[in-house]
């Protein structure tokens, strides 16, 4: 083993059986279900909610998470980790025509996913206390499609989490119903909290016809 990487972090991943019920009738089963997973644990809760998301399900009746295990192993998709606020991530965030102005005027923290050296998509948060907002999510077009946007949000919502942040924020303009199949509902723009109507986001860079949406966490 390398300098290199030994002192790079270990990787995780969860593999567990499931469970799933319909509430019209009939289920499946799942054996030896692996997922990369940002830290060294995740809830089962949480892997429900990435089994429902990530096949689609529909009338969903109850999933049962058995026989989880956290093993250190490499993933298998290229893993998410933190990028700067320079050239390449503004330029992928300006191409899926989100705004970039603000990115070095607030405290926003960006995740990205690269291949073969090349940033394929980028998320960000901007802290706000005990809430925080979720936005800057681009996909390069080659790799829409693929789950990707997804696996970024869920990552993102992850490193919320742990840090300190109980709910999540985001204006967009024409995404809701994408958002709304994370999890995301709509929140009145006039009951919004001080810090969000505050961010150069909310106050100037969205139009007014964006629609605020939240999410508990």
């Amino acid at each position: 083993m390398s300098a290199a990487d030994a002192a790079r972090p270990a990787q995780h991943r969860a593999l567990f059986d499931f469970e799933i019920d319909f509430s019209n009738g009939g289920g499946m089963q799942g054996q030896g279900f692996r997922l990369d997973i940002a830290g060294d644990d995740i809830s089962d809760a949480a892997l429900a909610d990435y089994l429902v998301r990530d096949m689609r399900l529909l009338m969903v009746g109850a999933v049962r998470i058995l026989d989880k295990r956290i093993i250190a192993e490499p993933h298998k998709r290229p893993r998410i980790a933190p990028v700067d606020v320079d050239p390449e991530s503004t330029a992928l965030i300006a191409a899926a025509g989100l705004p970039t102005a603000d990115l070095t005027l607030s405290p926003v923290r960006l995740f990205g996913i690269r291949h073969d050296g090349v940033l394929q998509g980028v998320v960000g948060i901007g802290h706000l206390g005990g809430d925080a907002l979720l936005r800057s999510l681009a996909v390069a077009p080659a790799v829409r499609g693929h789950g990707l946007g997804g696996e970024l949000v869920r990552h993102a919502e992850q490193a919320a989490r742990e840090a300190g942040i109980h709910r999540l924020f985001l204006l967009t303009t024409d995404a809701t119903g994408y958002f709304a199949g994370h999890g995301y509902t709509a929140f009145s723009r006039e009951a919004a909290p001080a810090a969000v109507t505050a961010t150069v986001q909310f106050a100037a860079l969205c139009p007014v016809s964006a629609v605020l949406m939240s999410k508990p966490l």
